[in-house]
């Protein structure tokens, strides 16, 4: 019975397992809870992967440096991505317990890994920023459009902050404001991590 009103439920929403790239930026909600109930390992180390190498790609393409360095350079990110997005999670979990939320790594791994497709989408604006960098930023047109880009940059960035805090609703049953403040702590957690770290790296420098 519960399996027929999950599929009542799917087919009204129009979300299917070969269109939940699309889903997910128009009904996000309803996409998430599709994922974790249908599907949810579905992409998981792969978004994780790709979202790690966005940045290398980046350089790699406006530097116009595609040799040996900079393919271990994007290899070496997205194992780097794969493993914050794992420790990300993880702190999710920790900081959502300590909010009340009772949900697992696991599917916390699956939010961490779907908020990453406005990241990888971000790929595509490296085509027109490429073609900015060819021409100069001399002419005004040019400038703007530069700057443009730079706002739909921005604007993905948010919206893959909105699709994890969407996807902690769900998982941590926590609302929007709660969802909100496990993400924080997590993100700070993983700040303090990082500066923990490089201070422990540049102390043994220095010895």
């Amino acid at each position: 019975m519960n399996e027929v009103l999950d599929d009542i439920r799917s087919s009204s929403s129009g979300i299917t397992e070969r269109n939940l790239l699309v889903q997910i930026w128009l009904q996000p909600r309803a996409t998430f809870t599709y994922i974790l109930e249908n599907c949810p390992r579905k992409y998981v180390t792969l978004f994780l992967f790709i979202g790690g190498t966005t940045g290398a790609i980046s350089n790699a393409i406006t530097s116009g440096s595609v040799g040996l360095p900079s393919i271990l350079s994007i290899l070496l990110g997205g194992i780097f991505g794969w493993m914050l997005g794992m420790l990300f999670a993880w702190l999710l979990n920790v900081t959502g317990r300590l909010l009340g939320g009772p949900a697992t790594s696991p599917p916390l791994q699956t939010v961490v890994a779907w908020s990453e497709v406005p990241i990888i989408s971000s790929l595509i604006l490296l085509i027109p920023e490429l073609l900015l960098q060819q021409a100069g930023s001399s002419n005004s047109f040019l400038f703007g459009a530069g700057g443009l880009i730079g706002l739909i940059s921005l604007a993905l960035s948010i919206w893959s902050i909105v699709l994890i805090v969407i996807g902690l609703t769900i998982v941590q049953g926590f609302s929007t404001w709660r969802a909100l403040a496990n993400f924080l702590l997590a993100a700070l957690m993983m700040i303090l991590l990082a500066v923990g770290l490089f201070i422990t790296f540049d102390l043994f420098t220095v010895l």
